[in-house]
């Protein structure tokens, strides 16, 4: 897959490793099509991003919706299938040793 494909998704929060804790950034998400691999397509793609900064790194969490053409195996008849994402992860660094 083409890195490129996925560069629109990619959202620098090194700013926040510098911030008090607490601090945080929320990012709302409204792509009306957005390609992800080479035989994948996105549409629409929307929610929000909350990036927070912690004592162990930065956190993140939000939602995202999404839809993707599907297949029936059955019938063979393609729909459109929407996708629900929760995120909810920590993007920790590592301690300072001597």
């Amino acid at each position: 897959m083409s890195q490129k494909l996925l560069s629109r998704l990619r959202f620098n929060f090194g700013f926040l490793l510098e911030a008090n804790f607490g601090e945080s950034r929320v990012i709302e998400l409204d792509y009306p099509s957005i390609r992800v691999a080479d035989d994948l397509d996105l549409a629409p793609l929307r929610g929000s991003i909350k990036a927070s900064r912690t004592s162990e790194g930065i956190y993140v969490e939000g939602s995202l919706q999404t839809a993707i053409d599907a297949q029936c195996v059955r019938c063979l008849t393609t729909f459109s299938l929407p996708i629900t994402l929760q995120i909810d992860d920590l993007f920790y660094y590592p301690p300072v040793t001597a």
